[in-house]
C-alpha cells in the first residue's frame, strides 16, 4: 500500500469515530430527558400498568388456548360426525346388500320357469349388481377386492346356466303349445258332445249328419290325446333337467357361498358388529351345508319317486 492510500484509510477512520461520538452525543441529549421523566413517575402508576400488561397478557394467552382448544374440539366433531355419516350409509347399503344377495339365490332358482322370449334372465340380478356397485365406492380395499371376486363368480355363473336353459326352454316352449293346442280340441270336443246330445234329443235320424259328428268327435279326441302324450312327455324331459339344473346350481352356489362368507365377514369388521367372525364363518358353512343336504334328499325322493 503507498503512502497516499494509507493516508487517506486514517483520514476515514478518523471520520467516522467523529460521526460516532456526535451521533452518541445527539442520543444522549434527546434521550436524557425522558429517562428523567419516566424516574419521576410515581411507582403506584408503573405497578398498575405492569398489573394491566400482565392482565392482556393473560387474557391473550387464555383467549389463544381457548381458540386452539375449540379449533381441536370442531375438528373432532368434523371428523366424527363425518365417521358417523359413514357408518350409516356403509350400514343402509350392506344391508341392502344382504338382502339382494338373498334374492339372487332365488332368482337363480327361478330360470327354469322364466319365459326368456319375454324376459331377460339377467334382468332379476339387476339391484344386486346395483348394490354392490354401490359398496365399491364406499367399502374399504379388501372388501373391494372380495367383491370384485364375487360379481366375477356371479356372471360366470349366469353365462353356464344360460347353456343349460336353452333345452329347457325348448320342453317348456313345447309344454305350452301343446296344452293350447289340447285347449283347442277339447273345446271341440265339448262342441261336438253338445251337438250329439241334441241330435238325439230331437230325435233326428239324419244318419249321414251323426257319422260327420261322430268322426269330427273321435278326430278331436285323437288329436287331444296325442297332444297330451307330447304335454307329458315334454314336461318329464323338463322336470328331468330342472331336477339337474338345480342340483347343479347349488353345488354352485355352494361355491359362491365360500367367497359370501369372507365377504360377510368383511362387512361385519367394517360394520365394528360384535362376536367372533371365525365362529360366524363356521355357522353359515353348516347351515349352507345343511340346505345342500335337504336338497339333494329332496331330488333323490323325487327320483325314486319316478322311478
Amino acid at each position: 500500500m503507498t503512502y497516499s492510500n494509507q493516508k487517506v484509510s486514517h483520514f476515514i477512520k478518523i471520520v467516522l469515530i467523529v460521526f460516532f461520538v456526535i451521533a452518541i452525543s445527539v442520543a444522549i441529549a434527546i434521550y436524557t430527558p425522558i429517562v428523567i421523566y419516566i424516574t419521576k413517575v410515581p411507582d403506584v402508576i408503573w405497578s398498575g400498568l405492569l398489573a394491566s400488561i400482565l392482565t392482556l397478557s393473560g387474557v391473550f394467552l387464555s383467549n389463544h388456548n381457548n381458540m386452539k382448544r375449540l379449533t381441536q374440539e370442531l375438528k373432532h366433531d368434523a371428523e366424527q360426525k363425518r365417521t358417523e355419516r359413514e357408518s350409516a350409509l356403509r350400514r343402509e347399503i350392506y344391508l341392502k346388500a344382504a338382502e339382494e344377495m338373498v334374492r339372487a339365490h332365488l332368482h337363480l332358482s327361478r330360470l327354469p320357469i322364466i319365459d326368456l322370449t319375454k324376459e331377460n334372465p339377467a334382468d332379476g340380478l339387476s339391484d344386486f349388481f346395483s348394490i354392490m356397485a354401490k359398496i365399491q365406492l364406499i367399502a374399504e380395499v379388501e372388501t373391494t377386492h372380495l367383491l370384485s371376486d364375487l360379481n366375477t363368480s356371479y356372471v360366470n355363473l349366469i353365462f353356464r346356466l344360460m347353456s343349460n336353459l336353452q333345452p329347457m326352454q325348448k320342453y317348456r316352449t313345447d309344454i305350452e303349445i301343446n296344452e293350447r293346442q289340447s285347449q283347442v280340441y277339447q273345446s271341440e270336443i265339448n262342441r261336438v258332445l253338445a251337438a250329439m246330445t241334441q241330435y238325439n234329443e230331437e230325435l233326428q235320424n239324419d244318419k249321414r249328419k251323426f257319422k260327420a259328428l261322430q268322426d269330427s268327435y273321435d278326430f278331436n279326441k285323437q288329436q287331444n290325446e296325442e297332444a297330451y302324450e307330447q304335454t307329458k312327455l315334454s314336461r318329464e324331459k323338463f322336470t328331468e333337467l330342472h331336477k339337474e339344473f338345480v342340483k347343479d346350481l347349488s353345488i354352485e352356489i355352494q361355491d359362491i357361498s365360500v367367497k359370501q362368507i369372507a365377504l360377510f365377514a368383511q362387512l361385519r369388521k367394517e360394520l365394528g358388529l360384535s362376536g367372533d367372525l371365525n365362529n360366524f364363518a363356521s355357522q353359515f358353512k353348516a347351515q349352507n351345508a345343511a340346505v345342500l343336504e335337504n336338497l339333494n334328499e329332496f331330488i333323490g325322493k323325487l327320483k325314486t319317486g319316478d322311478d
